[in-house]
């Protein structure tokens, strides 16, 4: 009938096998010595169940479609349209999802009492925050709704077990006050569950530079995908092209009897051959990341390695030193404008009107980079050269965090930054961005 029985050593769904591999003209006959009971999938469980606001938002997502399939077109209408002798067909986007109505499937699931669901709605809302109430709610209910499905395990004693979206759910058997055994798995009526949302719900997340959405550049080829093995999933981005890093000096003069104060500007290339330098010229070259972020603060990271040995070893000029790379992080926020790179090279949309997170780095030396927040030069104008650190505070945050005060999906821009504008726009090395999000610990 379509249902699929367990099988245990001897055991057929709760029967024991008292005669077995009786061969047959047309199959294999085994005598049990107790009736297999039909039950119900997990789904079809559930849906006998009534006052439970855990079902109640799933059964939410049915909606009628019609089926393609099993519709005869009859003819057309006045305007050439198809018209159908129309099947209707249930369609749950959730239950595609998680198919709790798949035999082939298995699960644990843990149905909470409607109390105890409420306690962790409460603990989920402040990191799901939306200008938009009811789309908060149906998102927090969605997200413990899938949460509550658990990797097929039974649950003997107290831990926390692995969901379907592998994070923990801690459960105790005291307070599981009923099991039903599903043909696809288990469903526990829970009084009481807890999920933790510090590096469990919420954790850290690393972006891999070469997983971006977009890219721009004055042309393609600017951009390279490396491999490396000291790469975080052994590659990393890097945009070709030339800065220049000025080194200040002072000299005595005697004949003066004076300091004098001097410059001198030296260059540094990514090119791989002479005429490689195709992103001189472009200010504002930039890796594009869509990542979601809750509504809590974060601590923002990156690898950005320069291991081009000529930009740190071989000096002719006792001067010089190793190149100094400036990379800077554009973010629109969720539910905000996306960012965008005007014609000019300007960036708008960014978070700050007069500040950006940026981080600097010394080519030869492999280490991560915390993003703090700059001032914005304020020439030349839109081009956002870094000028002094941000040290105060404000609706974003400080120098050292982001505050995101929504839940959604924001828009990251890592970009070059020019020194000067015409010429030597600035190279670009990125392995990965680190989100770390500053939830409280005892949530």
């Amino acid at each position: 009938n379509g249902k699929k029985v367990h099988v245990t050593g001897s055991v057929i769904s709760g029967a024991n096998v008292t005669l077995s591999n009786i061969a047959g003209l047309n199959g294999v006959i085994h005598i049990i010595d107790a009736i297999i009971t039909d039950r119900m999938n997990i789904w079809e469980y559930l849906l006998t169940q009534t006052g439970y606001d855990q079902i109640s938002l799933i059964r939410s997502y049915d909606k009628e479609v019609m089926d393609m399939s099993k519709s005869v077109q009859t003819g057309v209408d006045i305007q050439g349209r198809p018209v159908y002798d129309t099947v209707w067909t249930m369609h749950n986007n959730f239950l595609q999802d998680y198919p709790l109505t798949d035999e082939n499937q298995l699960f644990t699931c843990i149905l909470l009492d409607n109390d105890a669901l409420s306690l962790l709605k409460e603990k989920y809302s402040k990191y799901y925050l939306t200008p938009d109430a009811q789309q908060q709610e149906l998102t927090v209910a969605t997200e413990l709704a899938s949460d509550l499905l658990l990797k097929y395990q039974p649950v003997t004693q107290a831990g926390r077990f692995e969901s379907v979206k592998d994070l923990l759910v801690d459960i105790d058997p005291a307070n599981i006050r009923e099991t039903y055994q599903a043909s696809n798995g288990l469903v526990y009526k829970v009084s009481s569950a807890d999920i933790k949302i510090y590096e469990n719900k919420i954790k850290t997340q690393i972006i891999e530079a070469e997983d971006y959405v977009s890219r721009y550049a004055s042309n393609d080829n600017a951009w390279a995908r490396r491999y490396r093995s000291w790469a975080n999933g052994g590659m990393d981005m890097m945009l070709k092209g030339i800065t220049r890093n000025t080194v200040e000096y002072d000299t005595y003069d005697e004949t003066g009897d004076s300091i004098i104060h001097s410059s001198v500007t030296f260059s540094y290339n990514t090119k791989y051959r002479d005429n490689d330098n195709i992103a001189n010229n472009l200010s504002n070259a930039y890796l594009s990341y869509e990542p979601t972020l809750y509504s809590t603060a974060y601590e923002i990271y990156w690898m950005a390695f320069d291991d081009i040995e000529k930009h740190y070893t071989d000096f002719t000029d006792t001067l010089q030193q190793p190149m100094i790379l400036e990379q800077k992080l554009f973010v629109s926020l969720p539910g905000e404008a996306a960012l965008e790179r005007k014609s000019d090279a300007t960036v708008v949309n960014n978070f700050s009107t007069n500040t950006i997170l940026a981080a600097k780095s010394v080519a030869g030396v492999f280490e991560e980079s915390q993003l703090t927040r700059y001032t914005i030069a304020t020439t030349p104008a839109g081009i956002y050269v870094l000028n002094e650190p941000y040290t105060g505070s404000d609706q974003f945050g400080d120098q050292y965090k982001l505050i995101c005060p929504s839940y959604g999906k924001a828009t990251f821009f890592v970009a070059n930054t020019p020194r000067e504008i015409n010429a030597n726009s600035g190279v670009m090395f990125l392995d990965y961005i680190k989100l770390v999000p500053l939830v409280d610990t005892n949530d």
